[in-house]
């Protein structure tokens, strides 16, 4: 990951990740959604800051496979179908 906004995201979903498998094992979801939430500044500061859909076709596809990363950790705990309405 090139970007410094990248690698600070990419820290804390691996510091993230840790997490959630430590709570889950606890059975403590409140601390899972709250470690959840808690990127929720560093994602949007990737997506303000980072441009996912670079030029360069490899980056490209680096990107995409991160953010993929990322919502899984998230599908994990919601059902994102329920969240929001399917597209047709």
């Amino acid at each position: 990951m090139p970007d410094p906004v990248e690698q600070q995201l990419l820290q804390q979903v691996s510091t993230v990740a840790a997490g959630l498998t430590e709570s889950e094992a606890a059975h403590d979801y409140d601390q899972v959604f709250a470690l959840l939430s808690g990127l929720g500044p560093a994602i949007d500061e990737y997506f303000e800051k980072v441009r996912v859909n670079a030029e360069d076709q490899e980056l490209k596809s680096l990107r995409h496979a991160f953010l993929r990363e990322i919502q899984g950790l998230f599908a994990r705990y919601a059902d994102f179908a329920e969240v929001a309405a399917a597209e047709k």
